[in-house]
């Protein structure tokens, strides 16, 4: 059994609860009789804390949750200090890609962005960028792995621009699995970016659940109301965004904001039971003198 399976039995339950039921009397002892100090072992509180930590270890942060508090460094330090074995594994070499990409988006933020797209013909150059491909490029040959690799594959070509290339390795990805969700919408996303946007539209659509998820919602709406010009459905789309968009979406603010100009151009569209009408503040009668 190794140390991430070890149960707490009962023997190291009564051994901690002779521990505290000593020091609990010797404290107890010591008031009764007037001391206030008690004279215990030396490093007794130390050996209680080994004692402790080995039957309650304290967990550690995973990879994932160490990637999405913006700290790709620690993840690829915690993996050299796996065995080789482990280092050589499918998930750790796909975990390892992720974390050179997020040093890489990183990177562009720190500068604002402003070496991007300076090669017209590769937007997201990098060493680090090319780890993250190298990693991604293994993973995809795993069983295990292939299809988060190969989607992050897909992701890291739209960055460089090569969005024929995204769309043809999405598109190898659900011709294998029609399931895999980000690779499904991400096909949508490179039709669009490619000028096809009925065909973006009518693929995003064909998702049984696009209505109840708020990156397809994000994205027919901004189709709807930029390329196909529907704004009817722009309007319709927007609002069931802003019902169910998770908290600190960055489009939330900036779809709220084109619905209430939407709804001033086009108030037919709209009704009081939409989010930016509802919203809207009261509108009073001039005071009559």
């Amino acid at each position: 059994m190794n140390n991430d399976e070890q149960k707490i039995g009962p023997g190291a339950v009564i051994v901690v609860s002779l521990i505290i039921s000593v020091v609990v009397a010797a404290f107890l002892f010591s008031v009764r009789n007037g001391i206030f100090s008690m004279v215990l072992p030396e490093n007794f509180f130390e050996d209680i804390s080994e004692v402790f930590y080995e039957f309650f270890p304290q967990e550690q942060p995973t990879m994932d949750a160490l990637l999405s508090k913006g700290k790709p460094a620690e993840v690829l330090d915690m993996i050299s200090n796996q065995p080789d074995s482990v280092q050589r594994s499918d998930t750790t070499i796909l975990m390892r890609g992720k974390a050179w990409y997020l040093i890489a988006w990183q990177r562009f933020e720190n500068e604002r962005w402003s070496s991007y797209a300076k090669n017209e013909n590769d937007w997201f150059i990098g060493e680090d960028i090319d780890s993250a491909l190298a990693c991604f490029s293994i993973a995809a040959k795993s069983e295990n792995t292939w299809a988060e690799a190969a989607t992050l594959i897909g992701a890291v070509y739209m960055e460089k621009g090569w969005f024929e290339k995204a769309k043809n390795v999405f598109q190898s990805v659900l011709e294998r699995d029609r399931t895999q969700e980000t690779a499904f919408l991400n096909y949508g996303i490179a039709l669009s970016r490619l000028g096809h946007y009925e065909s973006a539209v009518r693929h995003l659509e064909k998702w049984d659940d696009y209505l109840n998820d708020s990156e397809f919602l994000k994205n027919l709406f901004w189709l709807y109301l930029f390329n196909i010009k529907d704004y009817e459905k722009a309007a319709v789309l927007g609002d069931l965004f802003l019902r169910i968009a998770p908290k600190g979406d960055m489009g939330i603010t900036r779809i709220k904001r084109e619905l209430i100009d939407l709804s001033a151009r086009f108030p037919e569209y709209f009704n009081d039971t939409m989010i930016v009408i509802s919203e809207r503040p009261r509108e009073f009668a001039p005071r009559k003198r």
